[in-house]
Protein backbone atom coordinates (compact mmCIF):
# COMPACT_ATOMS: atom_id res chain seq x y z
CA UNK A 1 0.00 0.00 0.00
CA UNK A 2 2.85 2.16 0.70
CA UNK A 3 4.51 1.28 -2.59
CA UNK A 4 1.00 2.75 -4.19
CA UNK A 5 0.77 6.14 -2.24
CA UNK A 6 4.61 6.95 -3.25
CA UNK A 7 3.48 6.91 -7.18
CA UNK A 8 0.06 7.78 -6.70
CA UNK A 9 -0.07 11.59 -7.15
CA UNK A 10 3.56 11.88 -9.62
CA UNK A 11 3.41 14.39 -12.47
CA UNK A 12 5.69 13.94 -15.24
CA UNK A 13 8.82 12.88 -13.68
CA UNK A 14 9.12 11.02 -10.30
CA UNK A 15 11.49 9.09 -8.47
CA UNK A 16 11.12 6.03 -6.16
CA UNK A 17 12.84 5.80 -2.83
CA UNK A 18 11.13 3.74 0.11
CA UNK A 19 9.42 0.92 -2.62
CA UNK A 20 11.78 0.72 -5.20
CA UNK A 21 12.70 -2.96 -4.48
CA UNK A 22 8.70 -3.24 -5.03
CA UNK A 23 8.73 -2.03 -8.29
CA UNK A 24 12.11 -3.11 -9.77
CA UNK A 25 10.62 -6.68 -8.24
CA UNK A 26 7.61 -6.67 -10.78
CA UNK A 27 9.30 -4.74 -13.55
CA UNK A 28 11.65 -7.59 -13.75
CA UNK A 29 8.87 -10.63 -13.31
CA UNK A 30 6.62 -8.43 -16.55
CA UNK A 31 9.94 -8.88 -18.55
CA UNK A 32 10.24 -12.08 -18.12
CA UNK A 33 6.46 -12.96 -18.50
CA UNK A 34 6.68 -10.71 -21.96
CA UNK A 35 10.28 -12.73 -23.00
CA UNK A 36 8.34 -15.93 -23.01
CA UNK A 37 5.27 -14.63 -24.78
CA UNK A 38 7.69 -13.85 -27.61
CA UNK A 39 9.97 -16.55 -27.55
CA UNK A 40 13.12 -13.75 -27.52
CA UNK A 41 16.71 -15.83 -26.55
CA UNK A 42 17.84 -15.53 -23.22
CA UNK A 43 22.18 -15.74 -22.83
CA UNK A 44 21.60 -19.05 -22.57
CA UNK A 45 19.73 -19.86 -25.71
CA UNK A 46 22.23 -18.26 -28.03
CA UNK A 47 25.55 -20.18 -26.36
CA UNK A 48 23.42 -23.34 -27.21
CA UNK A 49 22.86 -21.57 -30.49
CA UNK A 50 26.47 -20.66 -31.25
CA UNK A 51 27.82 -24.18 -29.89
CA UNK A 52 25.21 -26.04 -32.20
CA UNK A 53 26.91 -23.97 -35.30
CA UNK A 54 29.98 -24.70 -34.27
CA UNK A 55 29.87 -28.23 -34.11
CA UNK A 56 27.82 -28.70 -37.18
CA UNK A 57 30.72 -26.15 -39.00
CA UNK A 58 33.44 -28.33 -37.45
CA UNK A 59 31.64 -31.48 -38.64
CA UNK A 60 31.46 -30.14 -42.49
CA UNK A 61 35.26 -28.68 -42.48
CA UNK A 62 36.26 -32.44 -41.40
CA UNK A 63 34.65 -33.73 -44.23
CA UNK A 64 35.92 -31.72 -46.59
CA UNK A 65 38.82 -32.08 -45.86
CA UNK A 66 39.12 -35.76 -45.44
CA UNK A 67 37.21 -35.74 -49.26
CA UNK A 68 40.43 -33.96 -50.41
CA UNK A 69 43.14 -36.04 -48.62
CA UNK A 70 41.18 -39.23 -49.58
CA UNK A 71 39.56 -39.00 -52.38
CA UNK A 72 42.07 -36.57 -54.64
CA UNK A 73 40.96 -36.18 -58.01
CA UNK A 74 39.19 -38.89 -60.10
CA UNK A 75 38.26 -41.32 -56.74
CA UNK A 76 36.18 -38.39 -55.70
CA UNK A 77 34.37 -39.20 -59.27
CA UNK A 78 33.38 -42.24 -57.55
CA UNK A 79 31.90 -40.61 -54.43
CA UNK A 80 29.22 -38.56 -56.13
CA UNK A 81 28.51 -42.05 -58.12
CA UNK A 82 27.60 -43.29 -54.88
CA UNK A 83 25.33 -40.28 -53.07
CA UNK A 84 23.53 -40.47 -56.46
CA UNK A 85 22.66 -43.93 -56.22
CA UNK A 86 22.21 -43.29 -52.53
CA UNK A 87 19.61 -40.43 -53.03
CA UNK A 88 17.28 -43.14 -55.70
CA UNK A 89 19.58 -42.39 -58.88
CA UNK A 90 20.84 -44.52 -61.81
CA UNK A 91 24.53 -43.39 -62.25
CA UNK A 92 27.28 -44.46 -64.67
CA UNK A 93 30.88 -42.80 -64.76
CA UNK A 94 31.71 -41.13 -68.14
CA UNK A 95 35.11 -42.06 -69.75
CA UNK A 96 38.21 -41.48 -67.67
CA UNK A 97 40.55 -38.71 -69.19
CA UNK A 98 39.50 -36.04 -71.55
CA UNK A 99 36.08 -36.05 -71.26
CA UNK A 100 34.64 -32.55 -72.44
CA UNK A 101 33.14 -31.63 -69.25
CA UNK A 102 31.20 -35.38 -68.44
CA UNK A 103 32.39 -37.02 -65.71
CA UNK A 104 29.12 -38.82 -64.43
CA UNK A 105 25.62 -39.53 -66.36
CA UNK A 106 22.44 -40.01 -63.88
CA UNK A 107 18.80 -40.67 -64.75
CA UNK A 108 16.17 -40.79 -61.93
CA UNK A 109 14.59 -43.35 -63.94
CA UNK A 110 14.61 -44.41 -67.54
CA UNK A 111 12.43 -41.66 -68.70
CA UNK A 112 14.49 -37.93 -68.69
CA UNK A 113 15.82 -35.53 -68.36
CA UNK A 114 19.32 -36.41 -68.08
CA UNK A 115 21.55 -35.52 -65.53
CA UNK A 116 25.30 -34.70 -66.80
CA UNK A 117 27.79 -34.48 -63.94
CA UNK A 118 31.22 -32.91 -63.93
CA UNK A 119 33.57 -33.26 -60.33
CA UNK A 120 36.38 -31.15 -59.42
CA UNK A 121 37.99 -31.75 -56.15
CA UNK A 122 39.39 -28.79 -55.42
CA UNK A 123 39.79 -27.48 -51.95
CA UNK A 124 40.73 -24.19 -51.13
CA UNK A 125 40.57 -22.87 -54.77
CA UNK A 126 37.22 -21.33 -57.13
CA UNK A 127 36.00 -23.18 -60.12
CA UNK A 128 36.62 -20.88 -63.01
CA UNK A 129 33.91 -19.49 -65.81
CA UNK A 130 35.63 -22.21 -68.45
CA UNK A 131 35.10 -24.95 -66.47
CA UNK A 132 31.09 -23.95 -66.13
CA UNK A 133 31.04 -23.59 -69.52
CA UNK A 134 32.60 -26.46 -70.56
CA UNK A 135 29.88 -28.49 -68.49
CA UNK A 136 27.29 -26.50 -70.37
CA UNK A 137 28.30 -26.88 -73.99
CA UNK A 138 27.68 -30.72 -73.21
CA UNK A 139 24.06 -30.27 -72.13
CA UNK A 140 21.32 -30.91 -74.78
CA UNK A 141 17.54 -30.13 -74.90
CA UNK A 142 15.79 -31.25 -71.64
CA UNK A 143 19.95 -31.90 -69.83
CA UNK A 144 20.16 -31.19 -66.21
CA UNK A 145 23.77 -30.34 -65.11
CA UNK A 146 25.40 -30.57 -62.08
CA UNK A 147 29.28 -29.35 -61.18
CA UNK A 148 30.35 -30.57 -57.87
CA UNK A 149 33.44 -29.21 -56.14
CA UNK A 150 35.06 -29.22 -52.80
CA UNK A 151 35.94 -25.54 -52.98
CA UNK A 152 33.96 -22.35 -54.50
CA UNK A 153 33.16 -20.70 -57.52
CA UNK A 154 34.93 -17.35 -58.87
CA UNK A 155 32.38 -14.32 -59.29
CA UNK A 156 32.49 -14.99 -63.46
CA UNK A 157 31.11 -18.23 -62.62
CA UNK A 158 28.47 -17.11 -60.57
CA UNK A 159 27.40 -14.64 -62.59
CA UNK A 160 27.21 -16.74 -65.42
CA UNK A 161 24.80 -19.76 -63.44
CA UNK A 162 22.41 -16.85 -63.35
CA UNK A 163 21.39 -17.26 -66.32
CA UNK A 164 21.28 -21.13 -66.36
CA UNK A 165 18.72 -22.58 -64.16
CA UNK A 166 19.35 -25.73 -65.52
CA UNK A 167 22.81 -25.80 -64.10
CA UNK A 168 23.27 -26.30 -60.26
CA UNK A 169 26.84 -25.56 -58.80
CA UNK A 170 27.46 -27.78 -55.28
CA UNK A 171 30.44 -25.98 -53.62
CA UNK A 172 32.06 -28.45 -51.18
CA UNK A 173 29.55 -26.97 -47.99
CA UNK A 174 26.44 -27.93 -50.36
CA UNK A 175 28.58 -31.29 -51.23
CA UNK A 176 28.88 -32.34 -47.48
CA UNK A 177 25.14 -31.37 -46.36
CA UNK A 178 23.93 -33.98 -49.44
CA UNK A 179 26.45 -37.01 -47.90
CA UNK A 180 25.15 -36.11 -44.29
CA UNK A 181 21.85 -35.94 -45.32
CA UNK A 182 22.08 -39.80 -46.87
CA UNK A 183 25.03 -41.04 -45.45
CA UNK A 184 23.55 -43.94 -43.79
CA UNK A 185 23.17 -44.86 -47.90
CA UNK A 186 26.68 -44.82 -48.67
CA UNK A 187 28.92 -47.77 -49.59
CA UNK A 188 31.12 -49.36 -46.01
CA UNK A 189 34.03 -48.56 -47.98
CA UNK A 190 33.22 -45.08 -47.67
CA UNK A 191 31.41 -44.86 -44.45
CA UNK A 192 34.90 -46.63 -43.07
CA UNK A 193 37.12 -43.96 -44.32
CA UNK A 194 34.86 -41.19 -43.25
CA UNK A 195 33.88 -42.43 -40.25
CA UNK A 196 30.79 -40.21 -38.59
CA UNK A 197 27.79 -41.33 -35.83
CA UNK A 198 24.54 -39.54 -35.55
CA UNK A 199 24.52 -37.20 -32.64
CA UNK A 200 22.27 -35.45 -30.59
CA UNK A 201 22.68 -31.69 -29.69
CA UNK A 202 21.03 -29.20 -27.90
CA UNK A 203 19.08 -26.88 -30.29
CA UNK A 204 16.05 -23.62 -29.55
CA UNK A 205 12.76 -24.66 -30.02
CA UNK A 206 11.24 -22.25 -32.33
CA UNK A 207 7.44 -23.09 -31.03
Amino acid sequence: QGALCESGSFHTVFQIKKYKDEFLKIANLTAEEERLKTNEPTESDETVASTAEDIERSTEDFIVKELARVYKGYPLQEVVKDLLEAMGYNAKMGPKGTDGGIDLIAYKDEFPPRIVVQVKSYDGKNAGLDEIKNLFATLQGGDVGIFVTLGDYSQQALDFLKSKPNIRALTGYDFVGLILKYYEGMPNDFQAKIPLKRVYIPTISEN
